[in-house]
């Protein structure tokens, strides 16, 4: 998956588990995204989901940068 592929994917992923359209780039942190630590927890689960496999549980994302690093 591309940097822009994943970009897109976690739009539509927040849209889809927060129904909050943004436009994200890779410097945002969560916080400023307005996404708390159980919206953070769904959309790393909708992406486990999408993908067919579990990610580490002990992953620390605060960042869009965060979330590409872990998505294959």
């Amino acid at each position: 998956m591309t940097d822009d592929e994943k970009l897109k994917f976690i739009e539509d992923a927040i849209l889809k588990v927060t129904k909050k359209m943004v436009k994200v780039k890779a410097t945002d942190t969560l916080l400023e995204l307005s996404l708390d630590s159980l919206d953070t927890v769904e959309l790393l689960m909708h992406y486990e989901d999408t993908v067919g496999f579990e990610l580490d549980p002990g992953i620390k994302v605060s960042t869009i940068k965060d979330m590409m690093a872990v998505m294959k």
